[in-house]
């Protein structure tokens, strides 16, 4: 037995103890009237034999009868009315209990609309004993009844939907917000649908019209196959479950309402993180070509679609070129071009807005190739355009199945369209950017190509058929050309298409140009772990020249006589600056003869003084003392050009510090932020 139906099971012991009470009552009163009347005929009789004598003593006590049964009868109504007010009082409590407890049953499942709507017809069916009931909602856009919920004797299949037009009846309660209960509609004249009745197998009827201030909500309606009597208290009691009804009705909508707008919402979030992540996707790749293959492969997901086609201006301005098409559909279109003259593309082009064909399959302006390979159902066309409004071209969304698309489909298709547009605008002018600078790395590695042969040409030309020379004439020659072969060696570096070149790699391909000038007990060391620098072309072959010079003097006029170590140590520093501390590097060639053990406490002179002799021809004798600095006219074309590569190429600074054990060439010069670290 349902809790509805224990509850109606005591209202109705309520009413039968009341119904108890009141036979109680019935038998007592009559005893009690009773007595009172003979007790007051006996008084009244006595009374009359004593004052008119034994003749009238028979009407004396006929009338204190009369008198006795006027009273019992007003007693006996008083109590009866008192114990049927208590009876219905009792019953009107249960009831409410009971309604009280259905709504806040109905409300703890407001989160599930369908369940609430169920319960509410089974709690109203019970509570007023009818055979069946249905929750019927109002569709104002139709002017029609949907019920959404039956309970109790329904038939099999009953309809469900009626038009307001048919059920004059239920749009006059539905405007009037009164309740109806019919207890027989076969004695009442009753503008109402034959057929309804007839369905349901109405004989007797509650019509409760639900209704939250202004605002209709529909109809409860319940019935029985046979004639009811409704009490005032059932009436009453369908009233208020008409209130209550519809106020759950209306808080399980709301909720409906909210809890759709919250999925809404969080559909929403999450369409914009895939269109987010989308957009990421394209900006990543590693081509133009990849890029539009992306946007054709992710929209079909984002935009609930079957296929994507990514159309772009092409050369003639009346013909498209299929740029990508979501695999594997229409691989063969890919790549090829069609004429867009009386095409939808062609008004795409010429609106620059969107268009969508609901019937692709009977429209005349679907080009007929796309529409036979890529069976387009419907579809919207999305114009592409660039910052400026240029038409760039279409972003094509195709369906199978014919029909309308959902606003919000074409909604998130524009915000789409309009990220992809500057995805692919930022990807052409990315692929531009890559061709140009392809086009000046080949045209720079062709010039530096064009460099070394000349430079080997030079060369070339400078040892054929070589006059007689005297000495000095040759020894000039022969550093000439070991200089122009180092700058050969420096541009080898970058005629394979590098940018840059790291300085330990350029002290390498440096290095054999002082195999000829280097005697045997020379030992050249390089101690360059620690750097890490990147050099541009003009710095590297400046730098080349410089290490040259001063390896070959430090070979020639340092450790040359008696052996000895030549070292190119280096290293990187911050220093303060115009601009405030900025990095430099800082190369030394220092030479150690082994004929002087120890470098001596040097003289440290920058610009253009130098100390030492560094190309006056004297020659070794085994022992070095401490000489007078001499000018930079004095140290030989080498130094004077090793300074002006330095301070005017590098943008640093140069001295020489010479001792009685050695000599220290200082190099500092400045280097940028990006001539540190490997590049990739």
């Amino acid at each position: 037995m349902s809790a509805a139906r224990r509850k109606r099971r005591h209202v109705e012991e309520d009413v039968d103890r009341g119904a108890r009470g009141l036979s109680w009552h019935t038998i007592l009163l009559p005893t009690a009237g009773t007595f009172l009347m003979l007790m007051a005929a006996a008084v009244w009789t006595a009374f009359g034999q004593a004052s008119i004598g034994a003749v009238g003593s028979g009407w004396v006590f006929a009338v204190g009868v009369v008198i006795a049964g006027l009273v019992s009868t007003l007693v006996f109504h008083a109590f009866r009315g008192q114990a049927l007010r208590d009876a219905a009082d009792v019953g009107h409590l249960r009831a409410l209990e009971e309604l009280n407890e259905i709504a806040i049953a109905i409300s703890s499942r407001i989160d599930s609309p369908p369940d609430v709507l169920r319960q509410l017809a089974a709690a109203a069916r019970e509570l007023l004993g009818m055979d069946r009931s249905g929750v019927a909602l109002l569709d104002s856009a139709t002017q029609s009844l949907k019920v959404v919920a039956f309970s109790g004797d329904v038939p099999r299949d009953p309809p469900i939907k009626f038009a307001l037009s048919r059920l004059p009846l239920c749009s006059r309660l539905l405007a009037s917000g009164q309740s109806l209960l019919v207890e027989d509609v076969s004695r009442e004249a009753l503008d109402v649908n034959p057929e309804v009745l007839l369905a349901f197998r109405v004989v007797a009827m509650i019509l409760i019209p639900l209704s939250v201030g202004d605002r209709k909500l529909g109809l409860l309606a319940l019935s029985s196959s046979k004639p009811r009597r409704f009490t005032a208290g059932e009436r009453r009691l369908a009233k208020l479950l008409g209130s209550q009804a519809a106020v759950i009705l209306g808080n399980s909508e709301l909720y409906a309402r909210m809890a759709d707008a919250m999925r809404n919402q969080q559909r929403l979030f999450e369409q914009r993180e895939a269109l987010f992540a989308v957009n990421a996707a394209v900006y990543q790749a590693s081509s133009f070509r990849e890029s539009l293959q992306m946007i054709a492969e992710l929209a079909p997901g984002v935009l609930n679609v079957d296929l994507c086609m990514v159309n772009l201006a092409a050369d003639d301005a009346d013909k498209v070129l299929v740029a990508a098409v979501t695999q594997p559909h229409g691989a063969e279109l890919v790549g090829k071009s069609f004429t867009r003259r009386g095409t939808n593309g062609e008004l795409v082009k010429a609106t620059r807005r969107m268009l969508v064909v609901e019937d692709a399959r009977n429209h005349p302006g679907v080009h007929p190739a796309f529409r036979d390979q890529l069976d387009v159902g419907s579809v919207a066309y999305l114009p592409l355009l660039r910052t400026g409004g240029e038409f760039m071209g279409m972003l094509v969304l195709i369906r199978r199945a014919s029909g309308p698309f959902l606003q919000e489909q074409l909604n998130l298709g524009e915000l789409f369209t309009v990220r992809a547009a500057a995805a692919v605008e930022n990807a052409q002018l990315l692929d531009q950017t890559r061709r140009d600078a392809e086009a000046k790395a080949m045209l720079l590695r062709e010039l530096n190509h064009r460099v070394k042969n000349n430079l080997a040409s030079i060369i070339t030309l400078l040892s054929l058929e070589e006059p007689e020379l005297s000495p000095v004439a040759r020894q000039w020659l022969d550093r000439a050309i070991d200089r122009i072969r180092t700058m050969a060696r420096a541009h080898d570096l970058f005629s394979s298409g590098m940018e840059r070149v790291a300085l330990v790699e350029l002290v390498a391909q440096m290095l054999p140009s002082l195999s000829v000038a280097k005697p045997p007990g020379v030992e050249v060391r390089v101690e360059l772990d620690e750097v890490d620098v990147m050099l541009r072309t003009d710095k590297a072959v400046s730098l080349a020249m410089v290490l040259h010079e001063l390896c070959y003097n430090a070979i020639i006029h340092g450790v040359s006589c008696c052996g000895g170590t030549v070292t190119i140590r280096g290293r990187t520093e911050t220093a303060d600056g115009k601009d405030g501390r900025r990095p430099r590097l800082v190369l030394e060639v220092i030479d150690e003869a082994k004929c002087s053990p120890r470098l001596a406490r040097a003289e440290v002179l920058s610009g253009a003084v130098l100390t030492g002799t560094s190309g006056s021809g004297e020659k070794c004798s085994g022992k070095r003392g401490t000489l007078p600095p001499q000018r930079m006219g004095s140290g030989g074309l080498g130094l004077l050009l090793v300074d002006g590569l330095v301070t005017r190429e590098l943008g640093g600074s140069f001295s020489l510090n010479r001792g009685e054990g050695g000599s220290v060439a200082r190099v500092e010069m400045p280097i940028k932020p990006d001539e540190t670290g490997q590049l990739s």
